[in-house]
């Protein structure tokens, strides 16, 4: 059998790559003007470190979306601080936990900098980030409250990625949790740092404010190293031991929901372009159609650009 070389070279895919894009911009563009929420979807991004690309970069870069960033690290707000682009980012450069006096724990690399202590039992465990979750400095600080920050607003999403902290923050914003219609959050299988609530205790806390798990984004496993592991390919055959992942929990949506007609359109929002769950946009779509507040036909369209996809 032939087969065209053009069809698996460069600019087929990033023609490809670019007509996705355009797609998914057209379809995003299309669910806004058929939802007409009363105001842009908002994110509070709890430890904003840039070291990754946020899952609400797209609407952000759509102008979809408002950003309200928090990033004790001092390094890592500066970066945040030079990148940002236009009126709908604003960063603030403090933790957020439970007003009280913590040290921050600067690490080699950024990404693992914490109000937690490093684990030795999890570097020596698993045999990683040894040199990365070094500390280099400590910085006393106080955190605040999310329902204690002055101006905050009610948010749509909450993103947090914290090293640990997650929990904490969780339980002291029982007002600010309750406007929320989804959280993505860091959850972690094993303790990467000393006292480290995992994946079980999140999942407690959010269920308990009705914030329910949906899916995960993404997960990091590691091999554990040692001296026969060094005989081992370098592959992801053998790495079986999970540490953390980014999880997405948020409202239920029945046909008899309770919950208010701006916050579903939001939640509908963030499901397309942020979390990619389109399942949850429907069934919002449904409920708002019930509710005299999206037109039948206009939805149906979506639909089609969903099968389009």
């Amino acid at each position: 059998m032939k087969i065209r070389a053009e069809i698996y070279a460069p600019s087929h895919t990033e023609d490809r790559i670019m007509a996705e894009l355009s797609q998914r911009i057209a379809r995003l563009s299309h669910l806004l003007a058929t939802l007409k929420p009363e105001r842009k979807t908002r994110v509070a991004d709890i430890g904003a470190n840039p070291v990754h690309v946020p899952a609400y970069q797209f609407l952000l870069d759509q102008g979809g979306c408002e950003v309200i960033g928090f990033e004790p690290d001092p390094r890592a707000f500066k970066e945040l601080q030079e990148q940002k682009n236009g009126s709908n980012e604003t960063y603030l450069p403090f933790a957020v936990g439970d007003d009280a006096e913590h040290t921050l724990h600067v690490c080699n690399q950024s990404g693992f900098t914490s109000l937690l202590k490093p684990s030795k039992d999890f570097t020596d465990y698993t045999g990683h980030f040894r040199r990365g979750m070094k500390v280099m400095q400590e910085i006393p600080l106080r955190t605040h409250r999310l329902d204690d920050i002055a101006d905050l607003p009610e948010c749509d999403l909450l993103k947090i990625d914290i090293q640990g902290g997650e929990a904490e923050v969780f339980r002291n914003g029982p007002i600010f949790m309750a406007n929320l219609a989804a959280v993505i959050t860091e959850v972690a299988f094993i303790p990467l740092y000393e006292n480290q609530p995992l994946l079980d205790e999140q999942m407690r806390i959010l269920r308990d404010a009705d914030l329910h798990l949906s899916k995960f984004l993404a997960f990091k496993r590691v091999r554990l190293k040692g001296n026969l592991q060094t005989r081992l390919a370098a592959n992801n055959e053998h790495r079986n031991q999970l540490v953390d992942a980014d999880a997405v929990f948020h409202r239920q949506v029945s046909p008899t929901s309770k919950i208010a007609s701006e916050k579903l359109k939001h939640l509908a929002i963030l499901a397309d372009s942020v979390f990619d769950s389109c399942d949850v946009t429907l069934r919002c779509l449904d409920v708002l159609i019930d509710r005299g507040e999206v037109v039948l036909a206009e939805a149906e369209e979506y639909v089609e650009r969903l099968e389009a996809r």
